[in-house]
C-alpha cells in the first residue's frame, strides 16, 4: 500500500491501520516522494490525498498511473466538500 498525504497525523493513522491488517505500507508526503516510492517497488493500492499542500492529488494521478500501470487509487480528503 502507498499512502500519500501531506498531513503527518493522517499518514501515521492510515499506516498504523493498514499495518494492523497485515499490509506493507509506504507513507509519503509529496507527489515527488510518491513517484519515487512507486519506482522502488510495486504497490497494489494507493490512498491519495486530494489536497497535498501546493499539489493536487487529481493532477498527480496520471503520473502515478504512468509510473505504476494497474495501480488502484482511492482519493481521500479531510475536507467536507470537494
Amino acid at each position: 500500500m502507498l499512502v500519500v498525504d501531506d498531513e503527518k497525523n493522517i499518514r501515521s493513522t492510515l499506516t498504523m491501520a493498514l499495518e494492523t491488517l497485515g499490509c506493507r505500507v509506504s507513507a509519503v508526503a509529496t507527489g515527488h516522494d510518491a513517484r519515487q516510492a512507486l519506482a522502488r517497488r510495486r504497490h497494489d493500492l494507493c490512498f491519495l490525498d486530494l489536497r497535498l499542500g501546493d499539489e493536487n492529488g487529481v493532477d498527480l494521478l496520471p503520473a502515478l498511473l504512468e509510473a505504476a500501470p494497474g495501480l488502484d487509487v482511492i482519493i481521500v480528503t479531510a475536507f467536507a466538500t470537494v
